[in-house]
């Protein structure tokens, strides 16, 4: 008796007698397809981030984050990376709303590990203070 095709490492779709017609055409597959997903929400360009951006950040608090994002800029420059590296502006957005004024406090805003708090802690810090008045 011959070895059947998977025993060989070929491929077996099923009951030959099933296969067979299909791939002869002489009988229709019908699949059940899974309803349709809505489509991700795209990316919105640059008019729309800044409105985004508005709407979580108080008017009171959009100077400061134009400071910590110019801060940024300076830092992505010196080190040869895009600014989402150093910090992602949901960062930068969660500073300016917290305003906070110790390491302890920076060490709780999302984004902020053990890493980033000892490189850019003191700098942060003084970019708040300088906020702040």
């Amino acid at each position: 008796m011959d070895s059947p095709p998977e025993a060989r490492g070929g491929l077996r779709f099923g009951d030959e007698a099933v296969v067979k017609p299909l791939l002869r055409g002489e009988q229709a597959l019908e699949l059940a397809l899974p309803e349709p997903t809505p489509p991700r929400r795209q990316r919105a360009g640059a008019a729309g981030r800044g409105s985004a951006e508005q709407a979580m950040v108080p008017a009171a608090d959009q100077p400061l984050l134009e400071a910590l994002k110019a801060w940024r800029r300076g830092q992505a420059r010196e080190q040869g990376v895009p600014p989402y590296v150093v910090f992602h502006d949901r960062t930068l957005q969660e500073l300016a709303v917290q305003r906070p004024t110790t390491r302890h406090a920076l060490a709780e805003v999302g984004g902020i590990g053990a890493a980033k708090l000892e490189r850019y802690g003191a700098a942060l810090l003084e970019v708040l203070a300088a906020g702040e008045a």
